[in-house]
C-alpha cells in the first residue's frame, strides 16, 4: 500500500484525515505500522488558511517501529480537552502518516510550536509537554528535523 498524506493542512487542527476509524479511539496508532511519513508544515495560519510544506521524510521500518512505540508510551489525556495557548509565531505543524496493513493510513496531527496539550488522531489524544512525550519529540526531531523558527 502506498503511503500518502492526503488533503490540505489548515489552521489549528481543522485537518485530520482518517477515513477508517476502527481502533482509533483506543490508541494513537492501532495495529502494526509498516511505514511512516513525516510532514512538517510552516505558515499554517496564512490568509488562505493553507500551510506550506517545509519538509517530508519517509521513515525506515525500524524508525517507524520506534516512533509508533514512543507515541503509544505517551500518557492519554483523561478528563481534559486539547487546547492551545495564543501564539503569534511560526505556526508550525507536523502530520505523521502511518501505513498500517489492512486499513487506510493513520494520520496523527499536532501543532508543534504552541503550548498544545495533545497529539491526536482525531479520536484519541495523548498529552504533550509531559515527561513521557520527551522521548517521542527527541526521536521525531532526530528522524525529521523541524523547521527553524523565524523569530
Amino acid at each position: 500500500m502506498p503511503l500518502a498524506h492526503h488533503g490540505t493542512l489548515v489552521a489549528v487542527g481543522a485537518f485530520i484525515d482518517n477515513p477508517d476509524t476502527h481502533g482509533l479511539a483506543e490508541q494513537l496508532v492501532p495495529g502494526t505500522p509498516s511505514a511512516a511519513l513525516v510532514c512538517r508544515y510552516t505558515n499554517a495560519v496564512s490568509p488562505d488558511g493553507v500551510g506550506t510544506l517545509y519538509a517530508s521524510k519517509a521513515l525506515t521500518r525500524s524508525q517507524t517501529d520506534q516512533l509508533a512505540a514512543a507515541a503509544r508510551a505517551i500518557v492519554p489525556l483523561v478528563g481534559q480537552t486539547e487546547s492551545c495557548g495564543a501564539h503569534f509565531g511560526d505556526n508550525r505543524y507536523t502530520v505523521l502518516a502511518f501505513a498500517v496493513p489492512g486499513r487506510s493510513d493513520v494520520d496523527i496531527w499536532f501543532q508543534s510550536d504552541l503550548d498544545c496539550t495533545g497529539l491526536t488522531n482525531g479520536l484519541f489524544t495523548v498529552a504533550i509537554g509531559t515527561r513521557e512525550s520527551g522521548e517521542f519529540h527527541t526521536l521525531l526531531d532526530s528522524m525529521a528535523p523541524p523547521p527553524p523558527y523565524s523569530g
